[in-house]
């Protein structure tokens, strides 16, 4: 969903209730939930969803966090997102369809995320075209990136040290199927994943570290600056090509 729309494809997120549970949320506690912000990333609260990843033009949430039952259990670790799609590059793939970039860097988002994807994909040619690229926090809890056609990915995070686990899988159908890659990520590696994604071949790149709230706020405002224009390059797109949707593992 993109700015000034009430709706969009991007089905786990009304613009309005969205933009009403940040706005009227008691003060956030350190483990809090998550909720879209009206300038479209992503802003603690109370009661929300359990993972949320915003890029300034579009803003992605879901699963149930807030209420009785499981839910994320964060203490003073910012569990963050870095999130990429792109177009995918020319130059060789990926061996097994997955690389992991070790010291990438700290930021995975924007125009970054372009020459990450270039370089995973063997450095030939321009960056790839960006499809979605945004920045945000969630923590064990799987999500699916579905198109209209029923393909995508998963995503699942998992804390580990100062970096996490993380395990990405085809969609098909709708449904969760082949495994496509499962990583232990340090704080500064990113992992590029071929997808199948709106009947189209994508790179997904994700960035997992798992820093001090403190460090964490300071990383995900770089990363605003950074998505600054860069959801903006695809002309005449109106909306993100996928919803996000919580899935069983």
């Amino acid at each position: 969903m993109r700015k000034g729309s009430g709706s969009g494809w991007a089905g786990a997120v009304v613009l309005a209730a969205a933009a009403a549970v940040a706005a009227l949320a008691p003060a956030a506690r350190a483990d809090g939930c998550k909720a879209c912000g009206q300038d479209m990333f992503c802003a603690s609260v109370v009661r929300g969803a359990s993972l949320c990843i915003g890029s300034g033009d579009a803003c992605l949430m879901g699963g149930r966090c807030g209420h009785p039952g499981p839910g994320p259990v964060w203490g003073d670790a910012f569990a963050m997102i870095q999130l990429s799609v792109l177009e995918a590059p020319g130059g060789p793939a990926f061996e097994g369809g997955a690389r992991v970039l070790r010291g990438a860097g700290p930021l995975a988002v924007g125009r970054e995320a372009g020459r990450l994807a270039r370089e995973a994909s063997g450095g030939a040619g321009a960056d790839p075209e960006i499809v979605f690229s945004g920045v945000g926090e969630g923590e064990g809890v799987t999500v699916a990136f579905r198109s209209r056609l029923g393909d995508g990915f998963t995503l699942r995070r998992d804390a580990d040290g100062r970096g996490a686990r993380v395990t990405i899988r085809a969609v098909n159908a709708g449904r969760p199927g082949r495994l496509l890659a499962r990583e232990r990520l340090e704080e500064r590696d990113v992992l590029a994943v071929r997808v199948r994604l709106d009947g189209r071949p994508r790179v997904v790149l994700v960035a997992a570290p798992t820093l001090e709230r403190s460090e964490g706020q300071g990383l995900e405002r770089e990363a605003r600056l950074a998505l600054r224009g860069a959801n903006g390059a695809r002309l005449g797109a109106s909306e993100v090509p996928f919803e996000m949707v919580p899935v069983d593992d």
